[in-house]
């Protein structure tokens, strides 16, 4: 396919024996029953899954598209490692997405280069503080992003970024439950400038 160019499937599976997790509840220790709030071991599970990446430089293509190049890249994880709570319906794991994807399509030619990138990622579990009651459910989020870049001189090279150019927010739910909102932040589209400056 070419130096610059990729294609792998990856399976994967781990086995955890076991895992930390945040809790709260009672605790008996000498005929006391005691209030605790913090960490705890679990049972450990298996998390399993696959990746698939493909990335190809289109010089193949006629000029000025034989600059094109296009990265992608696509995960599916399955994970019966759950959170401690609510009881009756777990949080998953922490930090971790069924499905994550994105894809990027770059130019690269003479003095000048763009890219412009999707990312998507599907619900996960936000561990956001060492309070059990601060877990909470982060919803899908897609994200494009976009930049470009010229090199003026052998040592000076200016760049435009756009970041989050669909103004995706972040929503949260408590108690793994979207009828329970809990956060949602609007971070807006940032645009940044710069430069790269070799002395």
């Amino acid at each position: 396919m070419g130096d610059n160019s990729a294609a792998t499937i990856n399976f994967f599976i781990k086995d955890l024996e076991s895992h930390i997790g945040l809790s709260e509840g009672t605790v008996n220790l000498d005929g006391e029953t005691y209030q605790y709030t913090g960490t705890v071991n679990g049972d450990g599970g298996t998390i399993k899954g696959i990746e698939v990446l493909y990335q190809q430089k289109l010089d193949m293509l006629p000029a000025p598209f034989n600059g094109l190049g296009i990265f992608a890249n696509y995960s599916y994880t399955d994970s019966e490692v759950m959170e401690f709570k609510p009881t009756n319906n777990p949080y998953n794991l922490g930090g971790l997405s069924k499905n994550i994807a994105s894809v990027t399509l770059w130019y690269e030619k003479d003095n000048f280069d763009a890219r412009m990138s999707y990312n998507f990622r599907s619900e996960f579990t936000g561990i956001n503080s060492w309070l059990p009651s601060q877990v909470n459910l982060n919803a899908a989020e897609t994200t494009i992003d976009a930049s470009i870049g010229y090199q003026v001189l052998d040592n000076l090279k200016l760049t435009l970024q756009a970041q989050n150019l669909t103004n995706e927010a972040s929503e949260n739910y408590w108690d793994n439950d979207y009828s329970k909102p809990a956060n949602n932040v609007e971070w807006g589209r940032r645009i940044l400038f710069g430069f790269q400056l070799t002395l």
